[in-house]
């Protein structure tokens, strides 16, 4: 149910036009290092409001050989909903989300899937020219795993890009 809410939302925030904002460019394309991608994942995001967006990511992971397992593929998705503190490019962002993990991986000759969800907060600095160019995020994420022993886990991340 999570999931179904999350996606509506982040599709209404993406089809909201541009003259909502006064930021004549409220798109981001940005590469994240650690963050709610968990190693790294490749992100879109767009500011609907002066205040408000949203962001959606994709990360792969592939190991080949391990004790026992052989071929483990992961993709990733982190889905959030953004609001922004402060006045021109520099803001606190504060964000809630989730990360989609789902694998397969082989073992023992048989073939496995799994597909497992985070939830996460973001709490950070965010450098965004208004008028477009090099922008940068840096962030504290705690994430909520409910699997294996789960709980609370501290997380952060970095993020690197380009807004137009």
């Amino acid at each position: 149910m999570r999931l179904i809410v999350l996606s509506l939302l982040l599709l209404i925030f993406l089809s909201c036009p541009i003259q909502m904002f006064p930021q004549s460019n409220p798109n981001s394309i940005y590469l994240e290092f650690l963050g709610n991608g968990m190693l790294y994942s490749i992100n879109y995001d767009r500011m609907v409001a002066y205040n408000f967006g949203g962001k959606i990511g994709l990360s792969y992971l592939s190991f080949h050989k391990g004790l026992y397992f052989e071929g483990i593929k992961t993709v990733i998705f982190p889905i959030s909903v953004n609001y922004f503190i402060g006045e021109g490019s520099s803001k606190l962002e504060l964000g809630a989300g989730i990360t989609l993990v789902n694998g397969t991986y082989n073992s023992w000759q048989l073939d496995h899937s799994w597909g497992i969800v985070f939830n996460f907060l973001n709490i950070g600095f965010r450098y965004q020219p208004t008028n477009g160019g090099f922008m940068f995020r840096i962030f504290y994420s705690p994430m909520y795993v409910s699997f294996g022993s789960g709980g609370y886990h501290h997380w952060g991340g970095l993020s690197f890009g380009q807004s137009f």
